[in-house]
């Protein structure tokens, strides 16, 4: 194993870098797969096992690596010579789960020039719905994960993702290879029930992703995609709905989720990957 350059939360790191240290970091404990398959890019986990292996050397657990350094000396040691393969010929199975359980397997193949996959692409990080996001801003409550939000019949309830500031129709594209699910944003029961849309892209990195006040079509009216649909990173989905105007003195925006392993996850570490880029 030789990285290709330092390796830590502040910096890109490469697909075939990532693989490589994921593996090592199994094999010595260190580093559980998760449910969905081990995927080539960078996650809390892997850190946080980097961290156990300095702990282990004795250096400061940083969660960075250096090239050439102990670290890198003891991962190359775990792959034992393999060059970061899985015992599969070099294959790590990235698996993606669909509403309807079924699990489709890709494989990205380290052995490939190039690191290339046996699929048409390989898992990317995800990528902004909207350019340049920016966090909703007013005086209508926390916009953040974990916030309290109280439902129409007084009772309290947790904010299960984060708004990002938009306007009216503006478009929305797919922040990963996916399938496309539209649902209600509000139930049966609810004043804004039959109002609002989300559109859900359920990943090939074995996250969903949920876009809440965004319809499935463009700013005119026409369809863009439906339910069962297989879209791209930066696919056009829909358009932003206006929700401020049911809520004076709310900024307009949509609310971002991050399903994983059945579970709501924090956005905001990915939101703030995608600040000041395009």
């Amino acid at each position: 194993m030789h990285l290709s350059r330092r390796v830590g939360t502040d910096i890109a790191v490469s697909e075939a870098d990532t693989t490589a240290i994921k593996t090592a970091l199994h094999r010595m404990g260190l580093y559980e797969v998760p449910r969905y398959g081990m995927t080539p890019y960078p996650d809390e986990a892997m850190f946080d096992g980097v961290k156990k292996l300095q702990n282990s050397l004795g250096v400061e657990a940083s969660g960075s690596i250096r090239p050439g350094g102990a670290e890198e000396q003891a991962l190359s040691a775990a792959l034992d010579g393999t060059g970061g393969d899985t015992g599969n010929g070099g294959t790590v199975h990235v698996r993606a789960h669909t509403r309807d359980g079924d699990v489709h397997v890709s494989a990205y193949d380290r052995s490939a020039p190039g690191g290339g996959g046996h699929k048409a692409h390989e898992p990317d990080r995800p990528k902004s719905p909207i350019p340049n996001p920016k966090y909703r801003n007013d005086k209508k409550g926390n916009p953040f994960f974990g916030a309290h939000r109280k439902n129409p019949d007084g009772s309290i309830r947790e904010h299960k993702g984060v708004d990002i500031a938009a306007e009216p129709g503006a478009p929305v594209t797919s922040p990963s290879w996916g399938d496309i699910e539209v649902r209600p944003t509000y139930g049966r029961n609810h004043p804004l029930a039959g109002q609002y849309t989300n559109i859900w892209v359920h990943g090939d990195d074995g996250r969903s992703y949920g876009l809440y006040y965004v319809t499935p079509r463009d700013a005119d009216g026409n369809p863009l995609v439906e339910t069962g649909d297989r879209v791209a990173p930066g696919d056009p989905i829909g358009s932003v709905q206006d929700r401020a105007t049911k809520d004076p003195g709310m900024q307009n925006h949509i609310h971002f989720e991050i399903e994983e392993n059945g579970r709501k996850i924090d956005p905001k570490p990915t939101i703030d990957g995608w600040m000041g880029q395009d």
